[in-house]
């Protein structure tokens, strides 16, 4: 749903923030493929660090991407 979502509005997300078809096709890739790696390794980082530091820090991580 996320990649329908994603594809469908790509005219107007571009349109908005200005950015070229090919800018916007590179960032969605590196997008996509920075997930499957995440999601390949949730396990391993949370046994590591622990849910309340993965939550933590996904969070941070969406701040600032945000």
């Amino acid at each position: 749903m996320q990649t329908g979502m994603l594809a469908f509005a790509s005219v107007p997300i571009r349109s908005q923030i200005s950015a070229s078809p090919e800018a916007y096709s590179f960032i969605a890739c590196v997008y996509a493929c920075v997930a499957v790696v995440v999601i390949s390794i949730q396990r391993w980082l949370v046994e590591r660090t622990g849910w309340r530091n993965y939550v933590i820090g996904s969070i941070a991580v969406y701040v600032v991407g945000a």
